[in-house]
């Protein structure tokens, strides 16, 4: 399990959580991430490369008699069956699959993996691009078929040792001998755990981090967490291809400051939806009102829930709908959450509260299936959308994804955010709130998955991400006109390892995949899918949400329409008109609502044109607004299109 070092002897410093080699843990490239069949009764080892590689039984043993000086590997003996039987895949006809392709693919390289002379020629070009781990190109077995490290050392050996063809060829050693990575030397990355991982110990650390370090409690300008916060607020991206690149290098920009990794909140969890479940609601580590401080040994608030808000002033105090549930000055100055998230409001009103996951852990589902990442950024930050321009409209069937992977992301994002509580829901206070810092760690390992599971994504990959400098964004520069010393969409879209971290498994499973409704094969619905599409989607100066219906005369909310009748959820994050919103888009933009499941529950057909109803709301102040009113905004009003069925 992770290690945590940095509190010794009651001295302050710097506390890393570090990924325990023998036990690597979450980290995206190893072969049960490849797809590849698990082997009958595996034997874990650490083959030195920071994943979970496996060997079948019994070949632990014989690794470990390689790496001992009496190994005298020769071609005939040990280096041919290598190539010929991989004692690291299971005998079978995969393996015979795999052994044949790689000798097929290596003749276009001139080399014969069955002829010792051809081996031996090629041998130091042939071990560095195994040990390199580029190649064997991976097959239908996946990242199982790379040469472990034991299988490694074997060839390096022999080399060393005169590429020897039979046990009576004399030793005769290499005079430029290879040596071997020294792994000792490598950097373990730090881990980011899922907050209900963390010991107390760990827990407690990472407060001490943010009220010592960070000052979260400190509603000072200068401080440091006003500081931070107010670079989401001046600076953040939304709506376009950097969304998540842009959040990445912000996660790791506090981490720079803090000197240990984030933990995320996995909201992603099957069960979250669940009123009861250990999933469900904001983790207790966010609710406790004390901490026992590590170095002090002093009882402090808890800066996961004391937090300054913007400005030392809570969103909360400032809208209508809740500012009346604030007593005194002390309250308003901190962030604020759902009081129903609290443990505010009746038993009826929280379960309600937390079913609602389902629909937004569905949209992240939904956005896994798509195979484009973004809509390439271009110079300037042209948004995500399915189509650049609007003159002249684009037909309805060039809307089946909606903004591919990130931008039905993003639709799942603005819902949680709005989900939270106040501050959380509007862009200019949400980074000030602990719990910001815990579920983007979260959207992040979710990106994750998409780097590892989607290699052949494309980005837009010198687009500066201002206003982070560095590679791994370990520092700002605010003004500076030299776009080059920026932090890059291609600098983040690196994997987690390439950037010093990994992450962590979670403590509860990821909801499972599940088929997405579709197009519908019964003749007498059709083959189409449906969609309601909001054109012009702006940023806007208030939050609100979009309940939208299909076939339903009551638009008394979501608790009281028939769920078969509830398309979805459309939430507007705004950001206060105080806030500079340079990097938010002026250009509208599109965004669909998969109508799909309620079409098929309705049996509504592909010609039919059904009404669609509306509740939108003010996040502020709780109030619904008239339709007159919401009816002239840009990008408020859907309609129901009939587009090509996803693949």
């Amino acid at each position: 399990m992770p290690i945590l070092n940095g509190i010794e002897d009651n001295e302050p410093k710097t506390s890393e959580l570090w990924e325990d080699p023998n036990n690597p843990v979450g980290a995206p490239g190893n072969a049960k991430w490849a797809g590849a069949e698990s082997l009958e009764e595996p034997a874990a080892y650490s083959g030195g490369y920071n994943d979970a590689s496996t060997v079948p039984p019994g070949i632990k043993k014989f690794a470990t008699k390689v790496e001992g000086s009496e190994t005298k590997p020769t071609w005939d003996d040990h280096i041919a069956g290598l190539f010929a039987k991989p004692f690291w895949i299971p005998q079978g006809t995969k393996r015979d699959r795999a052994a044949a392709r790689w000798v097929e693919a290596m003749k276009g390289y001139m080399i014969d993996l069955e002829s010792y002379e051809s081996v031996k020629h090629r041998a130091a070009a042939i071990y560095y691009h195994l040990r390199g781990r580029s190649t064997p190109l991976p097959g239908e077995l996946g990242e199982q078929e790379y040469f472990p490290k034991e299988a490694c050392e074997l060839i390096r050996l022999w080399i060393n040792q005169g590429t020897r063809k039979t046990s009576d060829d004399k030793i005769e050693p290499r005079e430029e001998e290879i040596k071997d990575i020294d792994e000792a030397e490598w950097d373990i990355a730090k881990a980011r755990k899922d907050i209900l991982e963390l010991t107390q110990e760990e827990l407690d650390y990472y407060r001490m981090q943010l009220d010592d370090v960070l000052r979260a409690g400190d509603p000072d300008g200068n401080s440091p967490w006003q500081k931070l916060g107010s670079i989401h607020t001046e600076w953040c991206l939304h709506h376009q291809e950097a969304f998540l690149p842009w959040h990445r290098a912000h996660l790791l920009y506090m981490e720079s400051m803090i000197s240990c990794p984030i933990p995320y909140w996995n909201f992603f969890a099957k069960g979250a939806d669940e009123y009861g479940n250990p999933s469900a609601g904001i983790p207790q580590a966010f609710l406790d009102e004390e901490y026992k401080h590590p170095l002090t040994g002093l009882m402090r608030p808890n800066p996961l829930k004391y937090s300054c808000a913007n400005g030392g002033m809570s969103k909360a105090a400032v809208s209508p709908g809740h500012r009346d549930v604030l007593k005194d000055t002390k309250s308003k100055r901190y962030v604020q959450r759902d009081p129903l998230l609290t443990g505010g409001g009746t038993e009826e009103e929280r379960r309600e509260k937390i079913a609602q996951v389902k629909l937004y852990q569905d949209q992240i589902l939904n956005a896994l299936t798509q195979p484009i990442f973004s809509q390439p950024q271009g110079l300037y930050g042209y948004p995500w959308a399915n189509n650049q321009s609007s003159d002249p409209p684009p037909s309805d069937d060039q809307y089946p994804n909606g903004g591919d992977f990130d931008a039905l992301l993003e639709k799942s994002n603005d819902n949680f955010h709005e989900w939270i509580g106040p501050d959380m829901a509007d862009n200019s206070y949400t980074a000030f709130d602990p719990i910001f810092w815990s579920y983007h760690a979260n959207l992040d390992r979710i990106f994750e998955q998409y780097i590892h599971s989607h290699q052949d994504a494309t980005f837009s990959s010198i687009f500066p991400l201002q206003p982070f400098t560095g590679s791994r964004a370990d520092s700002v520069s605010l003004g500076d006109p030299r776009k080059h010393i920026y932090t890059t969409i291609g600098d983040m879209a690196k994997t987690s390892l390439a950037l010093g971290y990994s992450i962590a498994s979670p403590v509860h499973q990821d909801c499972p995949p599940k088929p997405v409704t579709q197009g519908r094969e019964d003749p007498t619905a059709g083959s189409k899918t449906p969609y309601v599409l909001f054109e012009g989607v702006t940023c806007t100066t208030k939050s609100y949400t979009i309940d939208v219906y299909i076939a339903s005369q009551d638009t008394s909310g979501p608790a009281a329409a028939p769920k078969k009748h509830f398309v979805g959820r459309l939430t507007r994050t705004g950001t206060s008109a105080s806030a500079s919103t340079g990097g938010n888009i002026k250009q509208g933009v599109a965004r669909v609502l998969n109508a799909a499941e309620a079409a098929e529950y309705l049996v509504i057909r592909d010609d039919a044109a059904p009404v669609l109803s509306q509740v939108v709301t003010d996040i502020e102040t709780g109030e619904r607004v008239p339709e007159e009113v919401y009816k002239e905004w840009d990008g408020f009003v859907g309609r129901l299109i009939w587009g090509a069925a996803t693949p």
